[in-house]
């Protein structure tokens, strides 16, 4: 009876086998992120945390005998202690395995797999405590783990590359001179981002210009060179910016009091232009109008409106040309005729599209200010720019919409604006790297 029996579990498993060999191999079940079975003999790379219900800043390893232990071989027989908050340390006996294997599985590959999970064989970094696992038919180079039977690690070049002749050509060159190629820089990945290059006489790349589109701006290093051994002094960066589809109607209130000096209204222009380089300007996304003060308002050339710039040159044009003339600064003045006049559909405003009004002031008001800025929240985001040592008044940071610190900036010198010209985009569109 025991004979015929072992037969007929003999029979079935075969006949499991064969019906699993014919594509209905099941999937190998995932692990939840950070979890996993401790095996012996596998190395770990990591060990997840749960909350410490006394203490929430500092977790409690995870209990025993699901955990990870860092950058350890763990061997059967082999005590492992997690420490806690307590004095109990509880201690985790790991035993040697006595499950027969499991049945054939494909992975994520579509692989046949037999046996246990593909062997851990370290860690990438090596030794990290928090690195990825690096498994059998895989290598670790410049902490990136790869199938090195289809790459390679390019140590010269601190790149994983596809095993292919012009990989391998450039990677060691028969020349023996190293060299750079453009496409190594990603660009891709950062698009819009591009380049201009200068090239020696065999066409290869010696110094690249990274290059943003007209409304964004690098937000790292503008240039990269291929060093001596053939790869890049800089990586590639992104294009930083509101969105090419961002849309916003912006009026600035602009103090042209000739008692800062020429250089420091130099400065302001400066920093007009440096806000709007950032912001995708033309009539059907973000619309751009400036209307200056000091003891008057202008309603003249030192004025336009939503409607007047279509491009980013025009507008910058037009900014350079603000003056810096007459005494006075009757800023509630100015910000009274904003609220009154400024936002009509005949002067350009879009009534889909949100308002924002930056006032920038080189000095304190001589009228107040408090009533024409309530009416101006009442249209849109108010933020006031407050520049130099002779703009102190408390008025300016309870004039902005609240919260005031995200809507009102002091900058104590003129030189300083230099440093936040990134003020308005970030306002209105935090950092941003643009994509196509």
């Amino acid at each position: 009876m025991a004979f015929h029996l072992f037969l007929v579990v003999k029979n079935i498993y075969f006949l499991t086998v064969h019906i699993l060999g014919n594509g209905f191999l099941p999937r190998e079940p995932e692990l939840p992120p950070g979890t996993g079975e401790l095996l012996p003999g596998e190395l770990i790379c990591a060990r997840p945390r749960r909350p410490n219900p006394v203490n929430p800043v500092t977790p409690i390893a995870t209990d025993p005998p699901q955990t990870w232990i860092p950058g350890e071989t763990v061997l059967p027989g082999t005590e492992i202690p997690f420490p806690t908050l307590d004095t109990n340390t509880p201690i985790a006996t790991i035993e040697p395995e006595t499950r027969p294997p499991p049945p054939p599985r494909r992975d994520e590959n579509h692989t046949l797999v037999t046996g246990w999970k593909q062997q851990r064989i370290g860690c990438c970094p090596a030794g990290s405590a928090t690195g990825s696992i690096v498994y059998q038919g895989q290598a670790c180079c410049v902490n990136v783990t790869y199938n090195s039977t289809l790459k390679f690690c390019c140590l010269t070049k601190k790149l994983v590359l596809d095993i292919t002749p012009e990989n391998t050509r450039f990677c060691y060159p028969v020349n023996r001179i190293p060299y750079c190629r453009v496409r190594d820089l990603d660009l891709e990945v950062y698009r819009p981002l591009d380049v201009s290059c200068t090239f020696n006489k065999q066409k290869n790349p010696l110094q690249c210009d990274f290059v943003c589109p007209v409304g964004s701006k690098i937000s790292g290093a503008k240039k990269t060179t291929c060093s001596s051994i053939g790869t890049w002094t800089q990586p590639a960066s992104c294009c930083e910016g509101c969105p090419t589809t961002f849309t916003h109607d912006i009026w600035f209130i602009v103090d042209i009091d000739s008692g800062v000096g020429v250089g420091a209204m130099s400065d302001v222009r400066k920093f007009i232009t440096g806000l709007a380089s950032y912001l995708p300007i033309s009539q059907m996304n973000v619309r751009v109008a400036v209307t200056a003060y000091n003891r008057i308002v202008f309603t003249d050339q030192q004025t336009w409106y939503l409607d007047a710039h279509d491009s980013y040159a025009t507008l910058d044009f037009a900014i350079s040309r603000l003056p810096n003339e007459g005494l006075g600064r009757n800023a509630g003045a100015a910000m009274t005729w904003v609220s009154n006049n400024a936002f009509k559909g005949r002067l350009g405003d879009r009534p889909a599209v949100e308002n924002l009004i930056v006032l920038i002031a080189t000095g304190n008001p001589d009228d107040s200010i408090t009533s024409a800025a309530a009416a101006l929240r009442n249209i849109g985001r108010l933020a006031v720019v407050a520049v130099g040592p002779d703009a102190t008044s408390s008025d300016f940071a309870s004039a902005a919409t609240a919260p005031s610190s995200e809507n009102f900036l002091r900058v104590p010198n003129f030189l300083a604006l230099d440093n936040n010209v990134k003020y308005v985009y970030q306002l209105l569109c935090g950092r941003n790297c643009i994509t196509q």
